[in-house]
C-alpha cells in the first residue's frame, strides 16, 4: 500500500502515444488508483533526484567579441535619427 504524500501538486500536460495512454489506464484500473498517481510513482522511481540544471558557459561573450563592429558603416545618422523602429533600436542598443 502506498503512503499518502502531502505535497503541493501542479498540473502538467504531456503528449504520449495512444498505446502508452492505454497501458497507463490499464495499470491504474488494475491497481485501483488514478492515472496521475501511477504516473507520479513511475516518475519517482525512474527520474533522478539530483538533476543538475546548471547550464555550462554560453557563447555570449565570444559571440559579441566576434561580431563587434560587424555593422559599422552600415547605418547613417539619418537612420539613427528616424522616428521608426530601426531608429529606436539603434538609439537603444547602438549608443
Amino acid at each position: 500500500m502506498q503512503t499518502k504524500r502531502h505535497t503541493l501538486r501542479s498540473r502538467i500536460h504531456a503528449l504520449v502515444s495512444t498505446r502508452l495512454k492505454r497501458r497507463l489506464l490499464k495499470v491504474s484500473k488494475a491497481e485501483d488508483r488514478s492515472m496521475s498517481a501511477v504516473l507520479e510513482d513511475l516518475m519517482e522511481a525512474n527520474l533522478p533526484d539530483d538533476i543538475d540544471l546548471k547550464v555550462g558557459p554560453g557563447k555570449g561573450k565570444a559571440w559579441v567579441a566576434a561580431n563587434k563592429g560587424l555593422l559599422k558603416g552600415k547605418f547613417t545618422r539619418q537612420d539613427y535619427d528616424k522616428d521608426d523602429l530601426l531608429g529606436y533600436l539603434l538609439r537603444k542598443h547602438a549608443s
